[in-house]
C-alpha cells in the first residue's frame, strides 16, 4: 500500500483527524503572463474622483486590465488596475462621473445587457460597490454621456439616436437627476440623433450647443433654439464639442470629418473649427481632415486643447500655434483616446488605443496601449509585475515547443498574433523561465498561422522548426521554416500542392526513427511537400523530403506509441480510409506502409498521448451537436473503449506527466464539464481511475469561445517534474489575468499537510503541528515547522522520519505515534508559556536545520523526497508522562 493510501486507511480506522485541513487546492497559477495594459480595445477613457482620489476609468472590449481580470470596465491609479465589481458583459462605449447629491458615481453606456447576473439595458451606474441599471434604452444607441447644466443645476445628459429612455419619451437627448428622467428641451431643434452637447458661457450669456449625426450645430439659450451652422458632412460621423479658452475668451471647438456641406467662413477648416458665439474660424496652420475628438487639459502647467487627427496623430493648440506631440502614418490609431489626471500618482495626460500599441509610428514608440505625456515626452506604461508578455503575443496560440539555441532550453510559442500595426501577423515568442523575447521576423498570419514548433537536428546542429501556413517578412518560404539563430529559411523548399481542406497547412511535426533513420515527420492538410507526393504526411531527413502516401484525408496529430511490439508512428485526424480501405481517423506506420488501428474511432481526432501503456486519443464532437459528447477513447492494443468520466466537448490536447501524486493525463480543449456533470472549465486530469477538474480553469471573460489548444512541460525551476504550460484562446486562468498562455504548478507538493490524530494532554491541551512556507532543496525559501497548544513550561522536540507515516497508539494515552522509524530528533526546546496552560509552542526553521546538520537522517534531501514530522514533549501527569501532536507530511521542493 502506498503512503497516501496507508494514511487515509489509518485515519479512517481511528475515526478522527485532530486539526486536519480540508482538501488543499493544489493547482496554482504562477502570475505574470498578461499584457502591460488591456487585452483588447479601449473605447473610452475619462478621469474622475469617486471619493478616493482622482483616477483613470476605462471602458471598452477588454476582459483583463494588466494582471487583473476586469470585464469591459476598469480603473487605474497610475500603477495598478482595479476591476469594478463584476464589470459588464459587452462593450462599454461611454463613461461619465456625475454627483446627483449623494456623492460622485460612475455612469457607463454601451451595448451590455448584464453585470454578473443582474440585467441592465445599455446604461448602468457604479456606486463604488455594485452596478445597477438606471433605465431601458429604446430605439437606438447612446452616443455620449456628459454632465451639463441647462439652467436648473447639473444633470447627466445622455445623447444618442434613441427614442426613449427610462420610460420617458426623449428622442435624441435625455436628462437624469440621479432619481428620475426628463426629456431635454429639444423642441424646435429638429435634432433626433445627437452626437454631443456642450455649454458655453460667453459675453452673450449661457447657451447649450448640440451637434447631430449630420453635422448640424444648434444652440439653446434657455428659451429658444437657433441654427448655427452645418459642418463636416460625408461618411465619417465622428462629432465632438469642447469648450476651451485659449486666452481670448471661451470658444466652442467642433470636430468631424469628410467633406464640407456648408462653409460659414472662407478659411480651410475641414475636420476642426471653432465658434466664439458670433463667428466661425479655423485654427492658423490647420491642415487636418478627419479629427476624432478634442480634449482641454493643463499639462505641466500649460493649458492647451489636444486633438486626435486620423491621418496625422495627436496635436495640441496653445492659443498661438499647433504642435504635433505624436505622429503616425497608419489610420489604425484613429480610435485613440485622451484623458487628463490633474493630481496624484497618475497625474498627466494619458493616451490609450484600441490596439496593442498606442504609438505606431511615434518618434518614441510605446510598448503598451497606454502611455503618459508629461508636456514634452511620452512614456509607455510599464507593468510592475514581472514576466509581462510582449505586445505582439496574444489572441490565439496554437503551438508550444522547447528548444535549446545554445543558451539553454527555452519555451517557444506562436499562433495567431497581432502585430504592431494591427494587421494579423505572427511573431515567435521565446520564454527562458524569467523573461520573454521575440525572434526577428514577421509571419503574415494567413488562416491559422503557426501550428507546430519543434527542435530538430538536421545534421547542422539543433534548429528551431516551425510549421503552419504563412509568409515570413512577406516572402513565402513554404509550410515549414527553420531558425538557425540568425535567419529564417525554407526547409528544402517546403512548398506544397493542394489540400483537402480550406487551405494547405502543417498541423504537427515530430522526430522519429521508423527504421529508415531519424527524420522529422510532418503532417497536415497537403497533397505534397517539397515536391514529394505525400498525401498528408511527409518526412524530412535533413536533405530531402519524402512523402508517406496512403492516407486519404487531413492529419491533425502525430504521436509515437509502443503497444508492446515496439515504438511506432501513429497519425490521426479526419481521414476515413487508407488506399480505399476503411481506417477511421487513426493509422499506424510500420516504416513502409499504413495500417488501421482496430477500425478506428467515430470522431475526428485532434490529439494523442500514451498513458499506462495504452494509447489515449482526444477528439472533436463528431456531430457538432449542442449536446456535448465524451470524446476520449483508449486503445489497449486490441480494443477501443470510451474513457468514462471524460470531458464533455472538444478535447484539443493531451499530455501525460509525472507529479508527486503519481502519473496523470492532462486534457485541455473547449469543454466546460466532465461526464457526470462536474464542472471543468477547459482543463482536466485523469489518474488512471477517474477524471477531475483542475483547481483553475481557462476563462475568456464574458464569452464561451475560450479554449486550450496546446500543452507542454518546461523546466523553469519551479516544478520538480517540469511546469505545466497551457496555450490557447483565453484571457484568464482562475482569478489571474493570463493572455492565451498560462503556467500552472502543483502547489500541494510543496505544501505541508496534516495527518494522524492529536491526543489530549493532562490539562486538556490538543497539540498541533503546522508548516509555514515550503521546504526547498536549495534552501532558497523559508519553511518553519511550528507546534502550538503545547503544555506550558515543558521541554521536548520536533522529530521526523523519511520512511513513511503510521498511526500506532502511544501507550495507554490518547496520543498516536505517526512517524515510521527510524526517526531523527531536531534538538530539545522549551515550550515556554505557563505551566498548566496550553500556551506552549515550538518552532523550527527546517531549511536552516538541514543546512546546519548535513549528517542527520535522510540528508542530503533532494527535490521530491518526502518527510513525516511530529512533536514530542513532557506531560508528567499524563498516562505515558509524555504527549504527541498530530503529524505533518511534506515534500521537498526544488
Amino acid at each position: 500500500m502506498n503512503v497516501r493510501a496507508f494514511l487515509v486507511s489509518a485515519v479512517a480506522s481511528l475515526g478522527s483527524i485532530a486539526g486536519a485541513r480540508a482538501a488543499p487546492q493544489c493547482d496554482e497559477v504562477v502570475p505574470g503572463f498578461h499584457l502591460p495594459a488591456m487585452d483588447d480595445a479601449i473605447t473610452t477613457v475619462i478621469s474622475g474622483d469617486l471619493g478616493d482620489g482622482e483616477k483613470l476609468y476605462f471602458g471598452g472590449l477588454f476582459r483583463t486590465a494588466g494582471a487583473t481580470p476586469a470585464s469591459r470596465v476598469a480603473r487605474f491609479d497610475g500603477v495598478h488596475f482595479e476591476a469594478l465589481g463584476n464589470g459588464l458583459n459587452r462593450e462599454v462605449t461611454q463613461l461619465c462621473v456625475f454627483d446627483a447629491g449623494q456623492g460622485p458615481e460612475l455612469y457607463a453606456a454601451g451595448d451590455f445587457t448584464m453585470s454578473g447576473s443582474v440585467p441592465m439595458d445599455g446604461l448602468a451606474r457604479w456606486n463604488g460597490t455594485s452596478w445597477s441599471g438606471i433605465g431601458d434604452v429604446i430605439g437606438g444607441d447612446i452616443l455620449k454621456l456628459k454632465v451639463v447644466d441647462f439652467g436648473s443645476g447639473p444633470r447627466l445628459c445622455v445623447c444618442g439616436d434613441f427614442t426613449s429612455i427610462g420610460g420617458v419619451t426623449a428622442p435624441g437627448m435625455a436628462l437624469f437627476d440621479g432619481a428620475s428622467w426628463t426629456s431635454a428641451p429639444l423642441s424646435g431643434a429638429g435634432a433626433t440623433a445627437v452626437r454631443d452637447v456642450a455649454r458655453m458661457d460667453d459675453a452673450n450669456g449661457m447657451r447649450i450647443y448640440i451637434v447631430n449625426q449630420s453635422g448640424n450645430i444648434q444652440s439653446y439659450n434657455g428659451t429658444t433654439w437657433r441654427f448655427d451652422t452645418s459642418v463636416f458632412g460625408g461618411v465619417f460621423t465622428e462629432r465632438s464639442l469642447t469648450v476651451f479658452d485659449d486666452g481670448q475668451g471661451p470658444q466652442l471647438y467642433v470636430t468631424g470629418s469628410g467633406s464640407v456641406t456648408a462653409l460659414p467662413f472662407s478659411m480651410p477648416h475641414e475636420g476642426l473649427a471653432r465658434f466664439d458665439g458670433v463667428q466661425w474660424s479655423a485654427l492658423p496652420g490647420w491642415f487636418g481632415t478627419h479629427t476624432r475628438a478634442t480634449h482641454a487639459a493643463t499639462v505641466a502647467g500649460l493649458p492647451a486643447l489636444y486633438f486626435l487627427e486620423r491621418n496625422l496623430g495627436i496635436g495640441r493648440w496653445n492659443g498661438a500655434q499647433i504642435q504635433w506631440i505624436a505622429r503616425w502614418d497608419q489610420a489604425y490609431f484613429w480610435t485613440a483616446q485622451l484623458a487628463e489626471v490633474s493630481s496624484g500618482p497618475a497625474a498627466g495626460l494619458w493616451g490609450c488605443s484600441s490596439y496593442d500599441s498606442l504609438a505606431g509610428s511615434f518618434s518614441t514608440p510605446t510598448e503598451s496601449s497606454l502611455a503618459r505625456f508629461d508636456g514634452a515626452n511620452w512614456t509607455s506604461y510599464a507593468s510592475p509585475e514581472p514576466a509581462v508578455l510582449p505586445r505582439k503575443i496574444g489572441t490565439e496560440l496554437h503551438a508550444l515547443g522547447v528548444h535549446d539555441d545554445g543558451s539553454g532550453p527555452a519555451l517557444y510559442t506562436a499562433g495567431r498574433l497581432r502585430g504592431a500595426d494591427a494587421d494579423e501577423s505572427s511573431a515567435i515568442a521565446r520564454w527562458n523561465g524569467a523573461n520573454w523575447s521575440l525572434l526577428p521576423g514577421r509571419f503574415t498570419d494567413i488562416f491559422d498561422g503557426v501550428r507546430s514548433i519543434v527542435s530538430y537536428d538536421d545534421g547542422g546542429g539543433s534548429r528551431l522548426y516551425v510549421g503552419g501556413y504563412f509568409r515570413v517578412d512577406g516572402v513565402h518560404l513554404g509550410l515549414v521554416v527553420k531558425w538557425d539563430g540568425a535567419q529564417w529559411s525554407s526547409v528544402g523548399s517546403s512548398f506544397h500542392t493542394g489540400g483537402g481542406g480550406f487551405a494547405p497547412i502543417v498541423n504537427d511535426m515530430l522526430e522519429f526513427d521508423d527504421g529508415n533513420g531519424r527524420s522529422l515527420f510532418v503532417a497536415g492538410d497537403f497533397y505534397s511537400l517539397g515536391g514529394a507526393a505525400g498525401d498528408y504526411v511527409a518526412r524530412w531527413n535533413g536533405t530531402t523530403w519524402q512523402g508517406l502516401p496512403g492516407l486519404e484525408g487531413a492529419v491533425n496529430d502525430l504521436h509515437v506509441h509502443d503497444d508492446g511490439s515496439g515504438p511506432a508512428l501513429y497519425a490521426a485526424g479526419k481521414f476515413l480510409t487508407i488506399d480505399g480501405v476503411s481506417a477511421s481517423r487513426i493509422a499506424k506506420w510500420n516504416g513502409a506502409s499504413w495500417s488501421s488501428v482496430g477500425g478506428g474511432v467515430s470522431m475526428e481526432v485532434a490529439t494523442m498521448a500514451s498513458f499506462e501503456g495504452d494509447l489515449i486519443v482526444g477528439g472533436l464532437d463528431p456531430f457538432n451537436s449542442s449536446t456535448m459528447n465524451n470524446n476520449v477513447r483508449r486503445w489497449d492494443g486490441s480494443t477501443w473503449t470510451t474513457v468514462a468520466g471524460s470531458p464533455l466537448g472538444d478535447v484539443r490536447a493531451l499530455l501525460a506527466r509525472d507529479t508527486v501524486r503519481g502519473r496523470e493525463l492532462v486534457a485541455t480543449g473547449n469543454f466546460t464539464t466532465l461526464e457526470g456533470g462536474a464542472p471543468a472549465p477547459r482543463l482536466a486530469r485523469f489518474d488512471g481511475t477517474s477524471w477531475s477538474a483542475f483547481d483553475v480553469g481557462l476563462i475568456k471573460l464574458g464569452q464561451s469561445a475560450s479554449q486550450g489548444l496546446a500543452l507542454a512541460l518546461y523546466d523553469d525551476g519551479l516544478q520538480l517534474h517540469g511546469t505545466l504550460y497551457v496555450a490557447g484562446d483565453f484571457r484568464a486562468a482562475g482569478e489571474h489575468a493570463s493572455r492565451s498562455i498560462v503556467r500552472i504548478v502543483d502547489a500541494c507538493k510543496c505544501d505541508a499537510t496534516n495527518y494522524c490524530s492529536s491526543g489530549t494532554t493532562s490539562n486538556g491541551c490538543e497539540p498541533v503541528i503546522t508548516g509555514l512556507g515550503r521546504a526547498s532543496a536549495s534552501a532558497s525559501t523559508s519553511f518553519v515547522l511550528q507546534a502550538s497548544q503545547l503544555e506550558g513550561g515543558r521541554s521536548g522536540h520536533i522529530f521526523y522520519g523519511v520512511s513513511g507515516g503510521m498511526a500506532n497508539p502511544w501507550g495507554q494515552s490518547s496520543h498516536f505515534l505517526c512517524v515510521r522509524p527510524p526517526s531523527q530528533r531536531t534538538g530539545t526546546q522549551s515550550t515556554a508559556g505557563t505551566p498548566g496552560q496550553c500556551d506552549g509552542a515550538f518552532a523550527l526553521d527546517w531549511n536552516a536545520y538541514v543546512a546546519a546538520n548535513p549528517a542527520a537522517l535522510g540528508l542530503p534531501l533532494a527535490a521530491g523526497d518526502q518527510v513525516w514530522a511530529q512533536t514530542y514533549f513532557r506531560d508528567p501527569a499524563g498516562p505515558k508522562r509524555t504527549a504527541l501532536s498530530n503529524a505533518l507530511h511534506f515534500v521537498i521542493c526544488p
